[in-house]
């Protein structure tokens, strides 16, 4: 786990450093990204927030995925 506490500091910082943000749509990992970006020091300033979209159905209505 101290590589991933590491790697999420890293990645923050640079966001920082970048004046920069993030979004995340996720599927199969179920919110784990939003739950760590959600964690890092400061991260109302470089998190905006996401969704998780699970099945096809979420995935098309939220996502605008194309059904195929």
């Amino acid at each position: 786990m101290e590589i991933e506490k590491n790697l999420l500091a890293d990645i923050g910082q640079l966001l920082l450093d970048m004046d920069e943000t993030v979004s995340v749509a996720e599927s199969v990992t179920s919110g784990f990204l939003q739950f760590s970006f959600s964690q890092m020091i400061d991260a109302s300033k470089i998190y905006k927030g996401g969704i998780t979209a699970y099945t096809l159905e979420e995935k098309v209505k939220f996502l605008k995925v194309n059904k195929q």
